[in-house]
């Protein structure tokens, strides 16, 4: 048996294995005010602890309004989806999404969330390994 330095075990001559990412999540504002910018940051490393800047691992990122705020927002993917970042296409309204080593950034312009409005929101990160699975940041409430 062979391992290499991800920890994948291979019993023969060749093996092929799926890579998954090692995600960190900053946790967004707790509070902000509609029509302000958000950050929303990660880090990506690949098995080996490398920081991965190749921004086409974004397949797309969401926003969820969960409802009216009452006693905090709780992350949660029941809501509104509204895209804010697709690829190739970029990011909606005056967001931007970039590289800064060693995370992404995207500084959610909440102006796009204008038609639902003030209360609890959610961010979807969709990246290319699973493209159909979002990783939940925290919530955050915009007031």
């Amino acid at each position: 048996n062979a391992t290499d330095v991800a920890g994948n075990v291979a019993t023969a001559k060749t093996t092929n294995y799926h890579v998954v990412y090692n995600e960190t999540i900053q946790p967004l504002k707790r509070t902000a005010q509609l029509g302000s910018a958000v950050q929303v940051e990660y880090l990506l490393q690949d098995g080996t602890g490398s920081v991965i800047s190749d921004l086409s691992t974004l397949v797309k990122m969401e926003s969820v309004y969960n409802g009216p705020a009452s006693g905090g927002c709780v992350p949660s993917e029941v809501g509104i989806r509204q895209i804010l970042f697709s690829f190739p296409e970029g990011a909606t309204g005056s967001s931007s999404f970039r590289f800064l080593n060693p995370s992404f950034r995207l500084n959610w312009d909440t102006t796009t969330a204008s038609t639902t409005g003030k209360g609890c929101y959610t961010v979807l990160i969709y990246l290319d390994d699973k493209p159909t699975t979002p990783r939940l940041t925290t919530a955050t409430q915009l007031k």
